[in-house]
């Protein structure tokens, strides 16, 4: 577990205490924000965060009771469709328990923010997040952003490579479907950086300092973003009586 200091030394509003953690890549994540101290927790677990996620979260609360909690934040997607399942289902679970709001975030934004903070891309611009789909396509979305801004440039995307959209003075591609775009003509021109260890304490930050960047939700009505439109999911209040 990494201690990964005050998350704003001068806050310009009461931060929240946030639990969020990310399950949509073969990286394992959670992380723990209260009181400007964030504990954060990472490792690559390819087909195995069902076994590690709840104990990462009880490392990272660190004997902090559910109730202590002000917010559940989840990657929803896109990515592993198993892995989203159990993200979606642990938030649900903990959410439940204690009717703490949850906060679904882009588990493609997570993944930038966790390279800007890791320095491995520049500090603004417009960078392309993506992640192999594992069926010859990759999801992808593109983000705009600076020092007083981070703006997706539309919805997360499916799709082969050649129906990848460019924008004007790309700055950086990033993630594991970085290979697929190896057809593309001009692409070596773009810097890009392959496989990123996607730590959610750069989200968690920015979601403890920003709670009105995204709305909350009841645990009945989280999804998972599959992107696909032929994919099904049904809320806890849609699935009925468990007999």
């Amino acid at each position: 577990m990494g201690s990964y200091g005050p998350a704003d030394p001068e806050p310009s509003s009461p931060m929240r205490t946030i639990l969020a953690f990310d399950t949509a890549t073969e990286y394992c994540s959670a992380t723990f924000v209260c009181e400007g101290t964030v504990n954060a927790e990472v490792e690559r677990l390819p087909r195995a965060h069902n076994k590690h996620l709840l104990a990462m979260i009880d490392r990272v609360l660190d004997g902090t009771p559910l109730d202590g909690v002000d917010v559940i934040a989840c990657g929803i997607g896109p990515g592993s469709f198993t892995g989203l399942r159990i993200a979606v289902s642990v938030a649900q679970g903990l959410a439940w328990s204690r009717e703490i709001p949850l906060q679904p975030f882009c588990s493609l934004e997570a993944q930038l923010r966790a390279a800007v903070a890791a320095d491995l891309v520049p500090t603004s611009g417009r960078v392309l997040s993506t992640l192999d789909a594992q069926i010859g396509q990759l999801y992808w979305r593109w983000f705009e952003y600076g020092e007083s801004h981070f703006s997706p440039m539309g919805p997360p995307q499916l799709s082969a490579a050649d129906a990848v959209s460019f924008p004007n003075e790309p700055t950086a591609i990033i993630g594991n479907g970085i290979h697929l775009l190896d057809v593309l003509v001009g692409f070596s021109d773009i810097p890009r950086v392959g496989e990123v260890e996607l730590c959610t304490a750069p989200m968690a930050r920015h979601l403890a300092q920003s709670p009105e960047s995204t709305m909350t939700l009841k645990a009945g009505d989280l999804m998972p973003r599959y992107v696909q439109d032929t994919v099904g999911w049904k809320k806890l209040t849609e699935q009925g009586s468990r007999d």
